[in-house]
């Protein structure tokens, strides 16, 4: 879509804050940000340390409930949510489900299982 960013004034909505950003800052912010994905915040929300702890505390729930698809055992799937998991198996999982909630996002990651084999 890089030819639509020739027409100007071009602009890109952010995901997180569903406000119009500059295509040129937008860019800048994803390449910056997030290289590989092209998925952040294209705008910095304001923060306050009531709401910075609500999100983090929205942001550990999810990884909580998080849904992992560990396989099948008698041909049927079998999904586990990370709080079942014994100590050693969040110190494996818990970097790996974080990373994700960071780049999918709180609101989405509720609609995803994650694939483990």
């Amino acid at each position: 879509m890089t030819y639509k960013a020739e027409y100007k004034p071009s602009e890109l909505l952010c995901p997180v804050t569903s406000k119009w950003v500059d295509f040129e800052t937008a860019k800048e912010v994803l390449e910056e940000r997030s290289p590989d994905r092209h998925c952040c915040a294209l705008v910095d929300m304001p923060h306050s340390a009531e709401g910075e702890a609500s999100a983090a505390a929205r942001k550990q729930s999810c990884v909580d409930k998080m849904a992992l698809d560990i396989g099948t055992i008698a041909e049927e799937s079998q999904v586990v949510r990370v709080e079942m998991l014994n100590g050693q198996g969040r110190e494996l999982v818990d970097p790996v489900v974080t990373e994700f909630v960071n780049e999918v996002g709180v609101d989405m990651c509720s609609r995803f299982a994650i694939k483990l084999s």
